[in-house]
């Protein structure tokens, strides 16, 4: 969580403000403190507002169904405190929901950011002769010269 929070501010170009709040959001979803409907969750719905916006810039339909899922979940946690009933039983669908929403802006992110990825272009697949792409034994060559690289 840690590492693909350092992801998304670096790739979503945040600004200062904005990463602290992301940070205390992060904070949040990887150590909850489950008590009682604390100070908690104020520091997590707007770090997860920012990361549904952060979707918006990525893919429309995507920030769209985003937005919906985010703005149920609020909803839901807020009427359930609001009405009474103990919200602990609650949290762990909270923090799982949030946890993906978060993860799915990350990995749109990452798709956004770099058009396509191969294993050989690793310096270290590439000293070892790492080769990404199948390529066909050859007819004309023996088999013992067609596995040499």
């Amino acid at each position: 969580m840690v590492g693909a929070g350092l992801v998304l501010a670096e790739t979503a170009k945040l600004c200062d403000s904005e990463r602290v709040l992301l940070a205390l959001g992060l904070v949040q979803l990887i150590n909850p403190r489950l008590y009682e409907y604390d100070y908690d969750l104020y520091l997590l719905y707007p770090a997860m507002a920012l990361v549904v916006m952060v979707a918006k810039d990525l893919n429309v339909r995507v920030f769209a169904w985003l937005q919906g899922l985010f703005i149920t979940v609020m909803i839901c946690d807020f009427l359930i405190s609001l009405i009474g009933i103990n919200i602990l039983p609650y949290f762990p669908g909270t923090f799982l929901t949030l946890c993906a929403l978060f993860l799915t802006v990350v990995g749109l992110s990452l798709k956004h950011q770099t058009p396509f990825f191969r294993l050989s272009d690793l310096p270290v697949l590439r000293k070892v002769g790492f080769q990404s792409q199948f390529q066909p034994p050859r007819a004309d060559k023996p088999f013992s010269e067609n596995n040499m690289p």
